[in-house]
């Protein structure tokens, strides 16, 4: 939950999600990610 620095790679966002979650990013899930200002998301 929150928001996200969007500056980061498709790379740093899956190791956020291995790290932050403990989940799997290529295991099927999609995952959500949001800028500050909420118009910008980028899905995992």
């Amino acid at each position: 939950m929150g928001h996200t620095d969007m500056r980061r790679g498709m790379q740093g966002l899956s190791l956020q999600v291995q790290e932050g979650l403990k989940r799997d990013p290529n295991g099927g899930d999609l995952f959500v990610f949001r800028g500050r200002s909420g118009s910008l998301v980028k899905i995992l």
